[in-house]
Parts: structure tokens; sequence; C-alpha cells
């Protein structure tokens, strides 16, 4: 079995090195790395081409700058591997037998895709146990719904793409591809693979180190360009989600929704308190999929709920854009 590492590299000179290292050092070998130069203006693109001359696994393209999401679909349309993997390039792999365990998992299950954990990871290095909270025995036993389900509960079924391990076959079958938009495709692409997976794995090791520093695209924020794709992705997704003919998968697939949509009503009116929105129009489209706020597997909104059967959806906007205010002066931008 073949993986397929694809990495979108933007300027990121600082960190490439350790990320890639972290890919090529894996026990297991049967492997290619995929980096997309998405029109770097630094010396990412010579670094690349620098491990692409000492390791022939690795592959390098260039592009003008578009963004992540078709950097990743670049990647996708070169691969040549069984399985696909979409790590950021300031992250890494935080064990090298990483793969060797995951690729002894997918021989067995064959799963459409593999969850695994991750860990935040603040100049501090890796943790000594890597062992996630979840057992892999816990979920095998369920059934789909069941285990999306579970996931959700235990806020495991996250929207990074650098959690998931899909197969290849399985994104070609069903035409899936990221969202081209600058920010937030892991949401709508990690929708479609819960909509129509069909077969799920989970790995129980905090595998994927994502490191939290000042240049990340989360410490920032949102303009109103970004604002505007976060909503046609979460439209899309609901609209998505009316195909979905088992109510109870789709109750589970809206509990996935439900906290990004969530996320994005602070974000917009902390956007438009800002002054980045002049109007309160996005915020009148977002109402309309409310709905999402009944479904609360997701530990995170049970609150949310509450308070929005008793206050309504203007106070629930005033409330997340006070906390999305907080959020931002904790990470001071």
């Amino acid at each position: 079995m073949k993986f397929s590492v694809i990495i979108p590299v933007y300027n990121a000179s600082k960190f490439i090195d350790y990320c890639v290292e972290s890919v090529l050092s894996q026990s297991y070998s049967d492997l290619e790395v995929i980096l997309i130069n998405d029109g770097s203006t630094d010396k990412s693109g010579e670094i690349c081409e620098g491990f692409a001359r000492k390791d022939n696994r690795v592959k390098v393209y260039h592009q003008e700058n578009q963004g992540a999401a078709v950097a990743r679909n670049h990647g996708i349309r070169k691969a040549t591997g069984d399985y696909l993997l979409f790590p950021d390039s300031d992250d890494y792999y935080a064990s090298s037998l990483g793969f060797e365990e995951i690729n002894n998992q997918l021989e067995e299950t064959k799963a459409d895709v593999l969850i695994h954990d991750s860990f935040v990871e603040r100049g501090n290095g890796t943790p000594d146990d890597l062992h996630s909270s979840l057992l892999r025995e816990e979920v095998l036993k369920l059934e789909k719904i069941e285990f999306i389900e579970f996931l959700i509960k235990k806020d495991k079924l996250t929207r990074s793409a650098w959690t998931k391990v899909i197969s290849r076959s399985f994104l070609s079958k069903n035409n899936i591809l990221f969202p081209t938009v600058r920010q937030t495709e892991d949401t709508g692409f990690t929708a479609e693979l819960v909509r129509l997976g069909n077969s799920f794995d989970w790995y129980e090791k905090q595998f994927y180190a994502y490191v939290k520093h000042d240049e990340s695209v989360t410490a920032k924020r949102l303009p109103e360009s970004i604002i505007h794709d976060s909503f046609s992705v979460i439209k899309t997704a609901v609209i998505n989600g009316e195909l979905i003919k088992d109510s109870r998968y789709r109750e589970a697939y809206y509990s996935y929704l439900a906290y990004p949509y969530v996320v994005l009503i602070g974000q917009t009116k902390e956007a438009i308190n800002r002054g980045v929105i002049k109007e309160n129009t996005i915020l009148n489209d977002l109402k309309q999929y409310s709905f999402l706020m009944k479904y609360n597997l997701n530990p995170k909104l049970k609150v949310i709920k509450h308070l929005y059967k008793l206050f309504g959806y203007s106070m629930i906007v005033f409330l997340l854009s006070v906390m999305m205010e907080l959020t931002y002066r904790k990470q001071g931008v």
C-alpha cells in the first residue's frame, strides 16, 4: 500500500524542512511526498527542489498563488498512492511509526477514511505519551452512524484535513475535491467525507502535531472575503446534507456542521463590529441555517442550544461575537 502525502507550501521556509523530514523519516517507506509550491516569494520553492534532488520519493510542482485548496486539488490529481494525507507545511508527524501502523490497520479494514488524533504544539515539544483518549476497540464495533455520532460526542471529528487518511479511489469515485476557497476548505471537504464515506477507521494515537505560532492562519482576524467563503462552504454543505436519505445519519452530519456554523456566526458579527463588513446581510443569510444549533452532539454546543431556545438568534449572535473577541484578544490579534 502506498501513501501520497500532499503538502501545499506558501512562504514556509521556516517550517517546511521539519514537516517533510517527519514524513521521509517514517519507518514505512512506500510513500510519495507531493509538494505544491503555491507561488511562494521566499526560499520555499528552492527548499522543496532540494528535497526532490535528495529523495526520489519527493515530487515538486509550482503554481501561481491560488491558496491551499487549489494546491491540494493539484496534488490529488498528481497523486499515485492508495491513500492520501494532507499535512500543513508548518506542522509535523510526531511518530516515525505512524505510517507503518496506519498501513497495518488499513490493510485489515480497507476503510474509505481513517481518522486519527492530534495535539497542539506550542513550542513545548512532543508529549511523552501519544495515545489518544479514544481507543480503536471502542469504535470498530460500531456501525457507521454510531461511529460518526461517537466521534462527534467525543469532539474527535474535527474539520481539519490533516487528521484524515483517505482512499484515493474513494475520492475519485465520488469526485471529491477541496472547495476552491481561500480558507475553511477543510470544513466542506470533511463534510463530503462524512456524507459519502461508507467505511471508517480510527488510529488511536495523537499522530499529528498542530503547531501554534504567530504566523498561523487561525491566529488572524478574518477579512470579509474569508467570511463570505466560509458562508459559501456552510451553505453548500447544508444543501448537500439534504441528499442524505437516512434521517439519523443526516442528523449526525448536521451535528458535524453545527460547530463551524456557530463559529462563523461569531466571526461574522465580530467582523461587523470591526467595520470590515458593512452590512448585516450575511447574518440574516446565516439565520436560515439556525436549525443547525438544535444538533448538539458536540459537547461544545450544548450550552449554545439551550441559550438559543431561551433567547433566540439575536442574543446568540451577540454572545458569540463577545466570545470571538475574547478569543482573538487571548491570541494577541
